[in-house]
């Protein structure tokens, strides 16, 4: 890059010299030319002269274009060599990533699509660090169309990764361990998605010191607007949270709890999508009702929501300031309020919070 601007910049300041001898030359050139037919008797060679001068022209214009090519040739040899170095420095850089096992060899232990997997191919991982594994390829098509590895040996993960994502049900993640666990070393790191299966289980059904933790993410990962939990088990230290982290930074809000919480985390935020869309979508047919088209109803709607969301997460007030600051005397809101309240809307929220919750608690105990 110095060399590249030395020659940049020494090709400028000749060029302006350049520019200006051929300007002086250019009106000697007229002038003598002037002089020579004006002066025909005169005893001074003016013509001669003339002669001189266009000789002079023509060579200073010969050696413009000469250095100017010769610039375009330095200038596309100069940002060939730039781009092979800056190619260069990304793959060994690539490599010594992979080489640590960290950041860039993250797989996917794929027996069910997972929304979280399309969230690491397209934004954070390359698609040549995933393998991902599933006993039919039904379910790897998804990974193909990213150009991601597959494969239908589990093993095949344990022996070329080092961070391994299990995405699979609750009943069959049992079944899975037991057939990866004298494959698992000291330099895996296991992230269980299933949800209900505690770390205790995990811990049991792998070798002694292995390091497991679980998460569970949610339906808009999809869309890097996710909210994503995840807790770790007794051999996890902070650089394996760190990673994890940064891994599903791009997936959206992304929180370290106790394992406790992760049981409340499904019935918020995991099925808590469905209840957003099953009121986004009362919200929208009321508008219907009312005289409004369904489609523009439909947009409105998801953007109050999205609107409100952002306001809690930005301000970091209480809900139920925010909604107080709606509501004014005898107006629209308030009426509104009245007639949710009728219908025990915030009772029937957290009844179903606790039934998903109990639920979740229940497919950990079978």
């Amino acid at each position: 890059i110095f060399f590249f601007s030395f020659f940049l910049l020494l090709f400028l300041f000749l060029l302006l010299v350049l520019c200006l001898l051929f300007r002086l030359l250019f009106f000697l050139f007229f002038l003598f030319l002037f002089l020579s037919f004006s002066s025909s008797s005169s005893s001074f060679p003016f013509f001669l002269l003339f002669f001189l001068l266009l000789f002079l022209l023509l060579l200073c214009l010969l050696f413009c274009l000469f250095f100017l090519l010769f610039f375009l040739f330095f200038f596309s040899s100069s940002s060939s060599l730039c781009f092979s170095f800056c190619f260069c420095f990304s793959s060994s850089k690539t490599k010594g990533t992979q080489s640590s096992c960290l950041l860039r060899k993250e797989p996917l232990w794929q027996l069910e699509l997972d929304l979280l997997s399309l969230t690491f191919i397209q934004r954070e991982v390359q698609a040549v660090n995933i393998l991902a594994s599933a006993p039919s390829s039904r379910n790897l098509d998804k990974f193909q169309t990213f150009a991601c590895r597959t494969t239908h040996c589990n093993l095949e993960v344990l022996e070329k990764c080092s961070f391994i994502f299990l995405a699979t049900k609750p009943h069959i993640l049992p079944a899975v361990l037991q057939e990866i666990g004298p494959a698992v070393t000291a330099s895996h790191v296991l992230v269980s998605m299933a949800a209900g299966v505690p770390l205790q289980t995990l811990e049991e059904l792998l070798p002694t010191g292995t390091r497991v933790l679980r998460m569970m993410p949610n339906l808009p990962c999809e869309v890097r607007s996710g909210a994503v939990l995840l807790s770790r088990g007794s051999s996890v230290g902070e650089e394996e949270v760190s990673v994890l982290k940064t891994l599903l930074g791009p997936c959206g809000l992304c929180e370290e709890a106790p394992e406790s919480y992760l049981d409340i985390h499904t019935a918020l935020s995991g099925s808590g999508v469905a209840y957003v869309y099953m009121f986004a979508e009362a919200l929208a047919e009321g508008a219907v009702k009312m005289g409004m088209p369904s489609p523009l109803a439909n947009r409105i709607a998801a953007q109050t929501l999205l609107g409100a969301a952002k306001m809690m997460l930005e301000t970091g007030d209480h809900p139920a300031v925010l909604r107080s600051a709606v509501c004014t005397p005898g107006g629209t809101t308030i009426h509104a309020l009245h007639e949710l309240e009728k219908g025990s809307l915030r009772a029937t929220v957290m009844n179903a919070m606790e039934a998903a919750t109990n639920r979740a608690r229940e497919l950990g105990n079978r």
